[in-house]
């Protein structure tokens, strides 16, 4: 039997209202589930901005921790080294303090030394010294006092040795003071030992092997006959040397003499354009136009020795049909850097370029010879 038509429609229309009531319940709820994930979405992206800012922050709190860790370790440091500067400042105050009680007791001591006299012996035998000395030309040397004298030694030394021609002075302290002569080269040796040297205002300790003072030519049977117990002498004298005699010999000159005649080489020397530059230093006395047992030394251009010459008679040798002018040197011994050599009797010549005989002889007032 077939429905009738209204119902079909009733049925249909029915049916259309439900679907109908379906889709908006549906779309309703996808609505509400696409709300839902856009907040669960922004939710994870703040929860995604907030952990990054967290790591910034726990990066920039690692470092700052790293940081202060880094000044803690400087400042640790800095606390042990001013703890190491305090004990070692502690250590040089305690240090100093010692030394300047030390130095204080030896100038209490040597002020006391100073204020005793010197034995008898002493005395005898810096005067014996002195008087040797001055008779074989050397006036500059004065001692200032001395402790004792014993084992062919002096003790508690002090000397001053001035240089008039140079205007300077040296002042010798030494502990200990021993006289060395050579009979063969006239040479008398002051050894100092254990002290100071004061020299153009600079003080300096003596070096373990000690400092030598030379004098050259002396007249060595004169030494040994006055200070037999202080001397130690070596070699053999030559055949023509002085007799031990403090009186005048032949052709000996007065301490102003001398000066006079040293100031008058310096000039012809400093003139004359030698390399090493040449300068006599000494002589004992003057006969026969020649200057006898002098010495001679040459300084390079930082005024360093560098060779010296010891010899019985030296002159300024002119050469008029040459025109030249030489340093004659007459039977002694030149040090060099190479080694030692004699000097002949007949003779050994240093040029002197920039002098002629005229010059020569206008400075040395005629005291040359001719060649």
């Amino acid at each position: 039997m077939r429905a009738a038509p209204w119902i079909l429609f009733v049925a249909a229309s029915a049916a259309a209202g439900w679907l109908t009531i379906q889709s908006r319940d549906l779309a309703q709820v996808a609505g509400e589930q696409e709300i839902a994930a856009r907040t669960a979405a922004e939710s994870a992206a703040a929860a995604r901005r907030d952990g990054e800012r967290w790591q910034r922050e726990l990066a920039a709190a690692q470092q700052e921790l790293t940081g202060a860790k880094q000044r803690i370790a400087a400042l640790e440091q800095a606390v042990q080294q001013a703890m190491l500067q305090a004990a070692t400042s502690a250590e040089l105050i305690a240090a100093r303090d010692r030394t300047e009680t030390a130095l204080r007791v030896a100038r209490a001591e040597e002020a006391r030394a100073i204020e005793q006299p010197a034995p008898e012996g002493v005395r005898v035998c810096l005067q014996a010294i002195e008087e040797c000395l001055r008779a074989d030309g050397f006036d500059g040397v004065r001692f200032v006092r001395a402790r004792a004298l014993d084992a062919e030694a002096l003790r508690g030394v002090e000397l001053l040795d001035v240089d008039t021609e140079r205007h300077t002075s040296t002042t010798w302290v030494a502990d200990r003071l021993q006289l060395r002569l050579d009979r063969v080269t006239g040479r008398l040796t002051f050894a100092f030992a254990d002290g100071t040297r004061l020299c153009d205002g600079r003080r300096e300790p003596l070096p373990p092997e000690g400092l030598t003072l030379d004098f050259v030519p002396v007249t060595g049977k004169l030494w040994e006959s006055r200070l037999p117990y202080l001397l130690t002498a070596s070699g053999v004298y030559p055949s023509d040397a002085p007799i031990a005699t403090p009186g005048p010999a032949p052709g000996r000159l007065s301490p102003n003499e001398r000066a006079l005649w040293l100031s008058r080489f310096d000039r012809l020397l400093e003139a004359a354009g030698t390399d090493p530059r040449l300068r006599v230093t000494g002589f004992q006395g003057l006969q026969d136009g020649r200057f006898q047992r002098a010495r001679v030394q040459g300084f390079d251009g930082k005024r360093l020795m560098v060779l010296s010459a010891d010899c019985a008679a030296l002159a300024i040798e002119c050469d008029d049909q040459a025109g030249v002018v030489s340093l004659l040197l007459q039977d002694g011994v030149l040090h060099q850097k190479g080694g030692e050599s004699t000097i002949p009797a007949d003779g050994h010549r240093m040029l002197l370029p920039k002098i002629t005989p005229a010059n020569a002889r206008d400075t040395m007032l005629g005291m040359v010879v001719d060649r």
